[in-house]
């Protein structure tokens, strides 16, 4: 007998829910009266996996002797934190040293990491000029003073100016695999005050701290270059990063440096936002470039410091694709810390963690945004915060201030997080879900059931689990399973257990009675549920349907007659003026009945399902499925669809097709056409060029360049058509040379704020070839 295949109607995916375990939150404590609650513990942290695995936290408001302490708490219920032992004086600072505002290092306990005090001064008069301190501390298991950890503020010169008062390591980075760290100087004095800068050192010697840039890049006073650190990849070159929230008079700037030079300026668009304050850099879609988060916590929104992060899909991208908004609650201060999490639900794209630690009133939260091939959700996937712990935990306050990178510190195959509440001294850790790849089949040997009588059904379901990660530790599960026939339950298991990699199948009959009126067909369903806290991938309802046999002349195949005709409401998207897609199809059975007949559509990548009705999209978005109806006799239906175009679509590409193909369960034939749909692209650019003088002396006699003479020659780009357009433009330069001087040499070239797609490069004439 013929075996009737299984329809999955739902399909419930891990990416759609939340994968941060909120049920079994590790709290951490600082147990000691010496900090009076003002120690700031949970500022910064550093995840490290190893048994036990623990997380290193930054108080950098601990004491009045050392100005700061950084502290190791194994994540075990009711350990004690363990301070690291270092002999750092506070003399001379009215604040504290600040030491362990920022932290960086190794994953792995044992490890090294390095952590600063940017208010550190080891100036012994009054002058009390904040200098900064780093350390790297060798071994992350040993807390007492170790030989082998070296402290890098030695090595600049206290009666130096541009020294002064740098405040190193106001944010550090620690690239692990290369030996290197990056520290900021906000307060580095270049000829003017406190433009910042950022450094660089080898994490294994004592040498001198070396620039990155030739000194300080072109900055103005308090731009507070270094705020924030970091690399960057693009292809095969690494570009180090930093951040400058208040350059532009306060718009905020984010700079790329390759080769001691700045390639490239991110720029914010709101005065006071402190964009650059907070980045990441991560590659989320595996294509060797790392994609921007841009952090401007100080954005109003629509009351004050609401908060927003900038996304820019590359280091070279001109305008940012999307903005991150979070919840958008006044004082939230959204985009506060970024970090990178890791790849949590083993998709193959990494995910991030953005804080808003101010948010209601104060208490903070945390959210969470999954990586996708295009780049990221837009849509936070989970909100952490305390109020959703169990137990609940009382008065948290600056939750998310402190955020720590992904990293598996259980050892389950999924990266895990930290996240500090400083005001109120509290860490938490919280593991990620595990997730389940969970199969159901229901099958029959009956494939079509009669009409003249009622008749019996034997059923046989089957179900499975596979751990997705190969670290797991799962090996069973508890689940129940309820099976419906025509929508009355008629069975229930409970409570039963499901062991890992093992199929659990059982067999029951059911009962199809004579039908009434139309032929529906005869539905049996299965729908499992899993007891344990996991993440569930596949099927959660899985449903048979066995068509009742009527009006055909063969049992098991009816000769149908399909066709159709694809009638589009427009052929062609203009960019930027439209870019909705709408088609009505006409189907029609001119044979024997249909049963269970669908449309199905592949779309190309541009196009993504908008609505349709009785339609879906698959996971992957390229395929749709309309349901057409249960029975298809000698008649016509027509089916509205309509499609939008993503806007990260190729602009290039001028033409894409749409494939359409109509088929019924035990059909005799289907039913294919196309689409093509033209991309018209309406642009009008244009240049107009300008110079500040007409004419310009440029010798005194005819044998010798007397002096330099400045010319400004401005150019004005536009593109007044609907469709955006990437074009070059080429300025070109004489190359006339005399005595072996060059007569004309390009000294500076800017453009404007508002010009940020624009981006200029000194190249060879490109039309020299032609």
């Amino acid at each position: 007998m013929m075996k009737f295949v299984v329809t999955l109607i739902l399909i419930i995916k891990c990416v759609y829910a939340q994968n941060l375990n909120t049920n079994n939150v590790v709290e951490l404590k600082l147990n000691n009266t010496n900090s009076n609650n003002r120690s700031y513990f949970g500022y910064s942290l550093l995840l490290q996996k190893g048994s036990p695995s623990q997380v290193i936290v930054g108080a950098p408001k601990y004491s009045n002797e050392t100005g700061g302490a950084i502290f190791a708490c194994e994540l075990i219920p009711n350990k004690e934190c363990i301070q690291y032992n270092y002999n750092i004086s506070n003399f001379g600072s009215m604040n504290g040293n600040f030491f362990g505002q920022s932290l960086d290092g190794d994953d792995l306990v044992g490890g090294s990491f390095v952590t600063c005090g940017p208010r550190f001064t080891n100036d012994q008069s009054n002058s009390r000029r904040l200098q900064g301190i780093c350390v790297r501390h060798n071994n992350s298991s040993r807390f007492s003073s170790d030989p082998l950890n070296i402290v890098f503020n030695r090595y600049f010169s206290r009666r130096n100016p541009s020294y002064a008062q740098i405040q190193l390591g106001f944010d550090i980075f620690y690239q692990k695999g290369k030996e290197t760290i990056l520290a900021g100087a906000i307060g580095a004095t270049g000829r003017v005050n406190a433009t910042g800068t950022i450094f660089t050192h080898n994490l294994f010697s004592n040498t001198v701290w070396a620039y990155v840039t030739d000194k300080h890049p072109d900055n103005q006073a308090f731009d507070y270059l270094g705020y924030k650190v970091g690399y960057a990849k693009y292809q095969q070159d690494e570009f180090i990063i930093g951040g400058a929230p208040r350059a532009e008079n306060c718009i905020g700037e984010v700079l790329a440096i390759i080769n001691r030079r700045v390639e490239k300026k991110f720029s914010g668009d709101t005065l006071g936002a402190y964009f650059g304050s907070s980045f990441l850099a991560v590659d989320l879609n595996n294509d060797t470039s790392d994609e921007l988060f841009i952090g401007a916590p100080m954005t109003a929104g629509s009351t004050f410091d609401e908060g927003c992060v900038f996304f820019y899909s590359d280091i070279y991208a001109t305008i940012h694709s999307t903005i991150l908004y979070g919840s958008k609650k006044r004082g939230a201060r959204f985009g506060t810390s970024i970090v990178n999490l890791g790849d949590i639900n083993l998709d193959l794209f990494k995910d991030i963690a953005i804080s808003a630690p101010f948010e209601d009133d104060g208490t903070g939260a945390v959210y969470i945004y999954m990586g996708t091939r295009f780049g990221i959700n837009e849509t936070f996937n989970q909100r952490l915060t305390p109020s959703t712990f169990s137990p609940v935990v009382p008065k948290v306050r600056g939750f998310g201030m402190g955020l720590s990178k992904g990293v598996d510190v259980n050892n389950d195959g999924y990266n895990d997080i930290a996240v500090g509440a400083y005001q109120s001294e509290n860490v938490f850790v919280l593991q990620a879900k595990e997730i389940i790849i969970f199969r159901a089949t229901l099958t029959s040997d009956i494939n079509s059931i009669p009409v003249e009588k009622t008749s019996i059904v034997p059923t046989r379901y089957c179900i499975e689990f596979f751990p997705k990660s190969q670290l797991s530790k799962l090996t069973s599960l508890t689940f129940s399973i309820e099976i419906s026939v025509d929508d009355v339950v008629r069975h229930r298991e409970n409570n039963s257990i499901l062991e890992k990699n093992r199929e659990y199948c059982n067999t029951f009959n059911a009962t199809a009675e004579k039908p009434e009126g139309d032929f529906v067909p005869f539905q049996i369903s299965l729908r499992s549920d899993v007891v344990e806290n996991v993440m569930v991938e596949g099927p959660k309802i899985v449903t048979l349907s066995i068509p009742f046999i009527h009006g055909c002349s063969s049992a098991s195949l009816c000769k149908t007659k399909l066709s159709m005709n694809v009638l589009p409401k427009n052929t062609q998207i203009i960019l930027g003026e439209n870019d909705k897609l709408s088609y009505n199809v006409r189907v029609k059975n001119e044979g024997e009945p249909g049963y269970q007949c669908t449309l199905n559509i592949t779309l190309p990548n541009e196009l993504n399902l908008q609505n349709g009705r009785n339609c879906y999209s698959d996971n992957n978005n390229n395929n749709v499925l309309c349901m057409v109806g249960s029975k298809l006799t000698n008649m016509s239906r027509s089916i509205n669809v309509n499609f939008y175009m993503l806007p990260t679509s190729d602009i290039a590409k001028r033409t894409i097709i749409i494939e359409f193909a109509l088929s019924c369960l035990h059909g005799y034939n289907t039913s294919v056409d196309t689409a093509a749909i033209m991309i018209d692209i309406m642009s009008s650019p244009f240049i107009d060029g300008t110079a500040l003088q007409d004419t310009i002396e440029i010798f005194s006699d005819d044998t010798e360049l007397k002096k330099e003479l400045e010319t400004v020659h401005s150019y004005t780009v536009l593109n007044v058509g609907l469709s955006p357009v990437k074009s070059d433009i080429y300025i070109l330069i004489p190359t006339i040379t005399i005595e072996d001087k060059k007569l004309f040499e390009v000294v500076e070239s800017t453009k404007n704020r508002e010009s940020n797609k624009m981006h200029c490069l000194p190249i060879n004439n490109p039309l020299s070839s032609k």
